[in-house]
């Protein structure tokens, strides 16, 4: 087997043993904690427009396509 193989297979059975895990903070493990962030009122904050805010992450919101008919001359 190749070292990458055994390493995935390694971080697997570590991650399997993470979740069968009945403590609150298994050896070896890094547990973080992340706040959930008001999205709208940090663009706000910012002054930024949505397309602006979001144009880093490449992330926007769906746009409405034009509705676009054919004329026949």
């Amino acid at each position: 087997m190749s070292r990458a193989f055994v390493s995935i297979q390694q971080g697997l059975n570590e991650a399997i043993s993470h979740a069968k895990s009945k403590s609150q903070k298994p050896k070896g493990v890094k547990l973080y904690q992340v706040q959930a962030l008001e999205v709208s009122s940090e663009r706000e904050r910012l002054s930024l427009r949505q397309e602006n805010f979001a144009a880093p992450a490449a992330a926007s919101r769906p746009r409405a396509k034009p509705n676009r008919t054919k004329q026949r001359i």
